[in-house]
């Protein structure tokens, strides 16, 4: 993720906390190609809007559509394909679906 004071940061911190989701190992990066390397390595999870991962650059990648009523903008989960079996993603993914569906029944 990127700094304290970002934007997406803070969305993404705002969510982990409303579903009571706690991210011991947190790393910093200055770049969206930083951001995306790690995840395609396997090295963790981001939250980015789908206009950064409709350039091509998704290849090997998982994204779960975020819908969230607290939210202004349109986020995503993205994951390394073959960590699909990691408890944190599950966890995500599940609250993600959860919501969604919620909201698509209201």
């Amino acid at each position: 993720m990127f700094g304290e004071g970002c934007f997406y940061r803070k969305i993404f911190e705002d969510w982990l906390n409303y579903h009571d989701i706690n991210i011991e190992n947190k790393m910093t990066l200055n770049t969206l190609d930083g951001i995306l390397g790690c995840v395609e390595a396997g090295l963790g999870i981001a939250f980015l809007p789908m206009s950064v991962l409709n350039k091509g650059n998704s290849d090997g990648i998982e994204i779960t559509k975020v819908e969230e009523s607290f939210q202004t903008i349109s986020l995503n989960i993205i994951y390394r394909q073959d960590n699909k079996n990691n408890n944190v993603i599950n966890q995500l993914k599940q609250v993600a679906f959860e919501k969604m569906k919620s909201n698509i029944i209201k």
